[in-house]
Order: C-alpha cells, then structure tokens, then sequence
C-alpha cells in the first residue's frame, strides 16, 4: 500500500532491558488482580524481590509470563 511506513521488528533485536521491562509491567497487572480479588493479601503483595524473581525466572520469554 503506497504511503504507509512499515517497519519490520525482529524480536531478537529487542534490548533484553525492555523485554524485561515488559513482562514486569504484565506480571503487575495480572498478580494486582489477584491481589484486588482476594482483599486479604497486603497491599504490596507479591513483593518488588518476588517479581524481579518471576521475571528472571522468563528468561526473557514471554510466553513463561504468560502460562
């Protein structure tokens, strides 16, 4: 289609930083549903240390995130 910019991305070529950054901010967001389901658990459950754990464990793998 004439005049319409497309730019190919190649996932390898992602800095692993942002991918990190990614699955981070996907983690928050499902386990804060979690959290506001279950009224019980603290406020900052699970923790800064078992995130940046959960997001290690990735790999950098979405898809571990994600299952």
């Amino acid at each position: 289609m004439p005049g319409i910019l497309h730019y190919d991305l190649f996932l390898h070529d992602v800095p692993r930083a942002v991918v990190d950054r990614d699955i981070s901010t996907f983690f928050r967001h499902e386990l804060g549903k979690i959290r506001v389901k279950f009224e019980e658990l603290p406020v900052d459950w699970p923790g800064e240390c078992n995130i940046d754990l959960l997001v290690d464990k990735t790999t950098g793998l979405f898809v571990y995130a994600a299952t």
